[in-house]
């Protein structure tokens, strides 16, 4: 039979069960503050934070995500499924990324949402499970808002992608005004040379025909077939239309300005023509010429009184075609201006692209010096205090999600806050905040000398030791 227990036992177990207890109350009380606190930097926080749960109903979301979707909170907790702030086409891959979570995955990706109006933004996603022991009861991630970006990724896309299809068309230019100069070229060997260089200037070389009709000679390239995706311009010369230039495409294409055309082409084909328009009546004139010169000398015995009429005529000729030639000369000039200039827009956007990866670095920088400062320490803290299994699961889940939040730039916080210890981190932060020794004792349970220790280790570690300069004005500077 067992033994009752003595007065005195009874009494010294009343008294480990109350120090127990009191013991549970101040670590819990000391949780629900860290609560509180990652609570208040979420609120912070710009873009979205939320969880939900296997069915993918809303369980949690913070300030930034009622503005982010135009819902308020309690809409959003009152039944508002993930999947009814995606776009149709959205919706199977996020069921099945949801499937991929509760497997233990973490899953990175991008989708196109619906605000409550109905309007539509791109976001981009980083979600992983959430642990009840080793089980995954939901889901928690971030949500960032990319549309700003990605569009001025489509608009610099678009510019590169324009320029790209003026330097062509600037080349096929200038390559026909190249085949003029040419010496003893003809007239044929012009229009099928230019026939074949029209299809590199279009958008889709590869499935580009041409044909140039002029009176009764025909000029195609290589690979012609009619097609009905087909663009055409007529050759005039003196008024009158003397052929016709077109260009087609072998395969069909997404509509644009002119069918599957675009606007620019349009000018191009329409510049094309009235380069060869030129170059026809050039020709025409110099085969006038050498008609009217041989004529000239069968004459010249008999009509020499005609011979100086038609010398003078001869030498308007050769003025008229010096003329053309300065023309020709004049245009080629421009086109190298206007290269230059392409290149010196290709160098501002560099710039503009360069200064945009600086910002996004000094934003990443931020954000994890604000982890490391503002919640590690505490979290340091609290693994060291006395927690049952439950809580150390709450508070490893914890540690873990801020790795996977602040590892994709980890490698880039400041030289000066990386040498920093977590104590260091604390006694900075707290003298940041206009705090003096004795207040920092007091906060973080530790004697004054020891916050004299660390304030003078932190004074080597940025600089100013030994210096005439206020610690706590350097820590603000430096941020």
């Amino acid at each position: 039979m067992a033994e009752n227990p003595t007065y005195e036992k009874l009494e010294q177990r009343i008294k480990e069960l109350k120090k127990e207890a009191a013991g549970h109350k101040q670590t819990e009380e000391y949780l629900k503050e860290t609560e509180q606190k990652f609570q208040r930097l979420t609120e912070s926080l710009l873009d979205t934070v939320y969880e939900f749960d296997r069915e993918g109903r809303f369980t949690y979301v913070n300030e930034a995500g009622t503005h982010m979707f135009g819902y308020s909170r309690e809409e959003i907790l009152n039944g508002l499924r993930v999947q009814d702030t995606m776009v149709e086409r959205d919706r199977d891959l996020s069921r099945s990324a949801i499937g991929e979570i509760f497997k233990g995955n973490t899953i990175l990706g991008e989708r196109t949402f619906l605000r409550k109006d109905g309007t539509q933004f791109i976001g981009e996603i980083h979600s992983g499970p959430i642990y009840k022991g080793e089980k995954v009861v939901g889901v928690r991630g971030v949500l960032r808002d990319i549309t700003t970006s990605k569009q001025a990724e489509e608009a610099l896309r678009k510019k590169t992608r324009d320029l790209g299809e003026r330097v062509k068309e600037l080349n096929c230019l200038y390559n026909i005004s190249h085949l003029v100069e040419k010496p003893d070229i003809s007239l044929e060997e012009i229009l099928q040379e230019t026939v074949d260089l029209i299809p590199l200037s279009w958008q889709f070389p590869e499935i580009t025909c041409a044909r140039l009709i002029l009176q009764d000679h025909t000029f195609t390239t290589d690979n012609f077939n009619e097609t009905v995706w087909r663009q055409a311009s007529d050759i005039v010369v003196h008024g009158e239309r003397i052929g016709t230039l077109e260009v087609i495409y072998l395969e069909k294409r997404p509509e644009n300005d002119e069918g599957p055309f675009l606007k620019e082409e349009r000018s191009l084909i329409n510049a094309i023509v009235e380069r060869l328009g030129k170059i026809v009546e050039r020709k025409q004139t110099q085969e006038a010429l050498r008609k009217a010169h041989d004529e000239l000398e069968r004459r010249v015995q008999e009509r020499t009184a005609e011979l100086a009429q038609a010398n003078k005529e001869l030498q308007a000729g050769i003025v008229e075609r010096k003329r053309a030639e300065q023309a020709l000369k004049e245009k080629g000039e421009a086109l190298k201006i206007k290269t230059h200039n392409l290149k010196e827009v290709n160098t501002a956007l560099r710039v503009l692209l360069k200064r945009r990866d600086d910002d996004k670095k000094e934003l990443e920088e931020k954000v994890l010096f604000n982890v490391k400062e503002l919640i590690v320490p505490y979290l340091e803290k609290l693994k060291t205090s006395k927690l049952n299994e439950r809580q150390r699961t709450f508070v490893d889940v914890l540690e873990s999600n801020l790795e996977d939040i602040t590892s994709p730039f980890s490698q880039k916080l400041s030289y000066w806050y990386l040498k920093f210890t977590p104590t260091e981190i604390q006694v900075a932060n707290l003298v940041k905040h206009g705090k003096t020794t004795k207040e920092v004792a007091e906060f973080l349970n530790l004697s004054s000398q020891t916050i004299e220790f660390h304030r003078k280790n932190i004074r080597e570690k940025i600089g100013i030791k030994n210096k005439k300069a206020n610690l706590r004005t350097h820590l603000l500077s430096i941020q």
